[in-house]
């Protein structure tokens, strides 16, 4: 839980933001007719919904924000990653034959044949974007797969947000789980090195006592950590932030930029669903729908209240490049609202703090959108 913005006045607290690190254990015991509900595959489909659910409101980076002072600034509650955390995968040791159908199980054992294994790290589920979702090539024939240059960027908003490492084995029909670990950011970083022990299904007991995880074999990863700094308030050039890489070699990421879209005041009455969406190189991201709901949300003056995180790396920070810069559309369901809004990387990292307070005409009389994009720059404490 996170209590932000702190005020001088009743009730001192602005805002409070709920989170979970990762996804939580459900429990439930479901009585009348509701109780169909508790069949297996009816409960797994079930719980899948919920934890979908949870996962798009409640799993950092997801926030939900409550306003216990409802004139309270949005970009006052906003706040911005702990850090990216570097994650190299090293290589699998003894990995256990995967779960599959008999059939299929029967002919790699006639066949002598051994896994194809790839491995999916991810911080939130439902999340497949770069910065939270990373797969590696798979490895053929091989219990001992070594994995060269399989290293990835995660975005940590709290160290201990949970990473969940699985090992598949790849196959022609369906991939199935080897094993699955899941592991803080927190542990990583003081760790460094890990050897993770990947677990499969419990088996079960016949003397009552717990059961047991079986364990499907070892995976080394290593890691490292980066803090995430405002921009002196003098700005900085492309180059200065590009830096960074040549100072930390096999480096992949040397910034981020987090755009903030607050709100839009006086759009046109015939305008029924905005959003916004933000474009940054390959990173498409578009807002929820507002939709006028009396006494709750009005279409004509929206407010979003979201937040866009992406990671600067050397292809999307090129100064010649025609995708190097933010722009914001506000869009109604599917038409354009007004024109885009471009703010340039260079323009960007030159302004004060790395911050450029958006407040764009949409052209028409008084309507505005209102947002910010800010850029930080990392850097590493020597150990």
């Amino acid at each position: 839980m996170l209590m932000k913005p702190l005020m001088a006045k009743l009730p001192v607290v602005g805002a409070v933001q709920i989170a979970f690190y990762s996804k939580p254990d459900l429990a439930w015991d479901l009585t009348g007719v509701a109780a169909v509900a508790e069949i297996g595959v009816i409960e797994s489909a079930l719980r899948g919904a919920v934890q979908s659910v949870l996962a798009s409101m409640l799993i950092l980076p997801h926030r939900m924000l409550v306003k216990l002072d409802p004139l309270v600034d949005y970009y006052q509650c906003c706040v911005p990653p702990e850090g990216v955390l570097r994650l190299k995968i090293e290589r699998g040791y003894e990995l256990a034959p995967s779960t599959r159908s008999t059939a299929s199980s029967f002919i790699n054992r006639i066949a002598d044949s051994e896994p194809d294994p790839y491995v999916i790290v991810n911080i939130s589920e439902g999340q497949d974007t770069s910065p939270y979702f990373y797969q590696t090539p798979t490895i053929s024939n091989t219990k001992n797969p070594e994995f060269q240059n399989c290293v990835h960027d995660f975005l940590i908003h709290d160290r201990d947000q949970q990473l969940t490492v699985t090992v598949y084995d790849s196959d022609y029909s369906w991939d199935a789980v080897i094993g699955t670990v899941e592991v803080s950011a927190r542990e990583l970083v003081d760790g460094k090195e890990m050897l993770l022990e990947l677990g499969t299904a419990a088996a079960p007991s016949i003397d009552g006592t717990d059961p047991v995880p079986n364990v499907a074999g070892l995976l080394h990863v290593s890691a490292s950590w980066f803090e995430l700094t405002k921009i002196p308030s003098s700005g900085i050039s492309v180059t200065d932030l590009q830096s960074f890489e040549s100072k930390h070699s096999g480096s992949l990421t040397c910034g981020m930029i987090r755009c903030t879209v607050n709100r839009a005041t006086g759009l046109d009455v015939e305008v029924r669903s905005p959003t916004v969406k933000l474009q940054f190189s390959k990173e498409t991201f578009e807002t929820p729908a507002v939709s006028t709901v009396e006494g709750v949300s009005d279409a004509q003056n929206p407010r979003w209240e979201v937040e866009f995180d992406t990671l600067l790396m050397k292809e999307n920070t090129q100064l010649g490049s025609d995708s190097n810069a933010v722009e914001l559309q506000v869009m109604d369901q599917g038409r354009p609202v007004g024109s885009p809004c471009v703010v340039s990387l260079a323009h960007l990292l030159s302004s004060p703090s790395g911050t450029v307070e958006v407040h764009h005409p949409l052209g028409t009389g008084d309507s505005f959108l209102n947002a910010r994009v800010e850029a930080y720059s990392l850097s590493q404490k020597e150990s």
